[in-house]
């Protein structure tokens, strides 16, 4: 779904993947109050974006402190599906 204006995603998420993953996030093109716009070009960047979106989106056990990122990724994912 590679277009000009992104993918529009929640910024909790996104955030979260910035500061902790060892490559570097998908760009963003432009942001709102609670939404960035990614790039979805596909790259070694998205993928790893990807797959610790649906890590983080699973049914996770003894998370207690981590549910706004889990809501965030599940939110993310019905974004990049839509």
């Amino acid at each position: 779904m590679n277009n000009d204006q992104g993918i529009r995603i929640p910024k909790r998420y996104y955030d979260d993947h910035r500061d902790c993953a060892d490559m570097d996030s998908p760009k963003i093109l432009r942001s709102t109050k609670s939404h960035y716009y990614v790039d979805d070009t596909p790259s070694p960047e998205w993928d790893e974006f990807v797959s610790r979106c649906e890590f983080y989106a699973a049914d996770p056990v003894n998370v207690d402190d981590c549910w706004p990122i889990v809501f965030s990724a599940r939110a993310t994912l019905k974004a990049l599906n839509k």
